[in-house]
C-alpha cells in the first residue's frame, strides 16, 4: 500500500493518521490541499459554501491545519472526505464551557458508504480529548449524527418570515428616530457590549470576543457566516444591535436587541432596504428579549416555531457535571432545596453517578458500579439524558415522551430544580 515505506519525508509521514486501504489515507490537511479542499466543499455542499474555507484558515480563532481532517485518494491526491473541529465557548449561567464543533462534514458521492466519516470522527474525538472539550455541537442533518453519540439538545429556529408589505411606512411629516451604523473592527467592542445586554435574557449562549470579528466580517456576504453587524443609535446613544446574514437565499436577522419596543418599525424599515438591495426574502430569528417577540409576530401575522435543534454530544457526563457545579449549586440556593444535604443517583443505563450534596454544595460526583445501575433514582436512555442536562426538556416532559425515562417521585422536584428548561441561543453557527 502507498505511504507504508520509510522513504517519505517526516513532514509528510507525520501528517498521516491512518492508512485506510484501497489507495485511501486519512491525514491532517496540508497547505498544498487548499485548492482541492475548496473544490471538494463546493461539490459536496454547494458553490456558495466554498469561500468559507480560506476565511476559517486565515481568521477563525484557535484554528489550525491540524484541526482539519481529510481522506485522500493517493492516486491523484484528491480529497474525498473531510471534517474539521472548531473550538467555541458556551456560557451557561455565567460558567464558561469549552466546546468543539464538528463542521463542514461530507464525502464525495463516489466514495460514500465506506465508513469514511466514522473514521474521521474517531480521530476528531482524539483531538477533543486533547483539548479537554466538555461539549460537542453540530447543526447536522436529521438522525445521522445520533450514530456518533449526538442528540438534539439546544433549540434552533429557522426564523420568523416578515412580509415586507406588512412593514409600516414612515409618515410624510416624520423622521426616523434612530440611525444604523455598520460595525467596524474599532466599534466591534460597542457591539459586544450590546450583545451582553441581549445575552442577559439567556441561560446559555455562545461567547464572542474581539478576535472573532475578522472571520465573521470578511468574505462575500452570501457565504455562510459572512455577517454584517449593526448598532442602532438614538441621539448618539446606542439603543440596539443585530447582525445580518444570508442563509439559503434568505436575509436573516439574528441577535436583535432593542432598548425600546417602539424601535421595531424603524428597524424593519431599514431591513426592507436590505431586502431590496439583496433581492431576497426576510426572516427574523427570535430576540432574546422576550417582550420584542409578540410585536414581531403581530407584524408578521404568524407565530414563531422552533423547527429544528442543535445536536449536542457530552463526551463525559461526570466531567460536564463537575464543570457546571456552580450552576447546580446556584439553582439549589434559589429554590426550596437551599442548604440541602442529600444525594441523587442519576443513570443513563450504561453508567451511573451519585451526586453528593452537603449544605447546598455539590461536594462529590461518584461513578457507580455497573451492577448498581438498576438502583438509580433517575434513569434516562443514552442520548436522551443530553436533553435533560442541557435544559432542552424537563424530566416531566421527557417522562411524557419516553416510557423508559424513570424518576422516583421523592426526587422529581429536586431534578426539576437542578435541570430546568432553559433559554438558549448558540448563534452564530460557526
Amino acid at each position: 500500500m502507498l505511504y507504508q515505506g520509510g522513504n517519505l519525508p517526516y513532514r509528510i509521514m507525520s501528517s498521516i493518521l491512518r492508512d485506510l486501504g484501497n489507495r485511501l489515507v486519512l491525514r491532517y490537511l496540508r497547505k498544498t490541499d487548499i485548492n482541492s479542499l475548496k473544490e471538494h466543499v463546493k461539490l459536496v455542499h454547494g458553490e456558495w459554501v466554498g469561500g468559507i474555507i480560506q476565511r476559517m484558515l486565515d481568521h477563525y480563532p484557535k484554528f489550525s491545519m491540524k484541526d482539519n481532517f481529510v481522506v485522500v485518494d493517493t492516486k491523484d491526491e484528491k480529497i474525498v472526505a473531510y471534517l474539521c473541529l472548531m473550538r467555541r465557548t458556551f456560557v451557561l449561567n455565567g460558567v464558561k464551557i469549552p466546546v468543539g464543533q464538528m463542521d463542514i462534514v461530507g464525502t464525495h458521492p463516489d466514495y460514500r458508504n465506506r465508513g469514511l466519516i466514522r473514521q474521521l470522527n474517531e480521530v476528531l474525538e482524539e483531538k477533543v480529548a486533547k483539548y479537554k472539550l466538555q461539549l460537542l455541537s453540530i447543526a447536522g442533518i436529521p438522525y445521522y449524527y445520533r450514530q456518533f453519540g449526538y442528540e438534539f439538545a439546544v433549540p434552533m429556529t429557522q426564523g420568523l418570515p416578515i412580509p415586507t408589505e406588512r412593514i409600516p411606512e414612515l409618515k410624510e411629516d416624520e423622521e426616523e428616530p434612530v440611525t444604523f451604523e455598520q460595525v467596524t473592527k474599532h466599534t466591534f467592542p460597542d457591539y459586544l457590549a450590546c450583545r451582553a445586554k441581549n445575552n442577559s435574557f439567556l441561560d446559555l449562549y455562545y461567547e464572542l470576543g474581539s478576535e472573532h470579528f475578522l472571520f465573521y466580517s470578511t468574505g462575500e456576504f452570501r457565504e455562510p457566516e459572512s455577517l454584517r453587524f449593526y448598532i442602532v443609535k438614538q441621539k448618539d446613544q446606542v439603543v440596539g444591535a443585530f447582525y445580518l446574514g444570508i442563509d439559503f437565499g434568505t436575509l436573516v436577522v439574528k441577535e436583535l436587541w432593542l432598548q425600546d419596543i417602539q424601535m421595531i418599525p424603524p428597524v424593519l424599515r431599514f431591513l426592507k432596504t436590505k431586502v431590496q438591495e439583496h433581492k431576497c426574502p426576510l426572516k427574523i430569528c427570535p430576540p432574546s428579549k422576550p417582550s420584542l417577540m409578540p410585536r414581531l409576530e403581530g407584524l408578521a401575522g404568524a407565530k414563531l416555531r422552533d423547527t429544528y435543534a442543535w445536536y449536542i454530544r457530552i463526551p463525559s457526563i461526570r466531567k460536564f457535571l463537575e464543570t457546571i457545579t456552580p450552576v447546580l449549586e446556584k439553582r439549589l440556593s434559589n429554590s426550596e432545596f437551599q442548604g440541602m444535604t442529600d444525594t441523587l443517583k442519576l443513570s443513563c443505563y450504561r453508567e451511573g453517578f451519585e451526586l453528593v450534596f452537603r449544605e447546598g454544595r455539590l461536594t462529590d460526583i461518584t461513578k457507580l458500579a455497573i451492577h448498581k445501575l438498576q438502583q438509580m433514582e433517575v434513569r434516562l436512555p443514552p442520548l436522551v439524558i443530553n436533553q435533560l442536562l442541557m435544559g432542552y426538556r424537563t424530566i416531566t416532559e421527557l417522562q411524557e415522551i419516553y416510557s423508559d425515562v424513570l424518576c422516583y417521585s421523592t426526587k422529581q422536584a429536586l431534578v426539576e430544580v437542578l435541570f430546568p428548561k432553559i433559554r438558549a441561543s448558540i448563534t452564530p453557527s460557526f
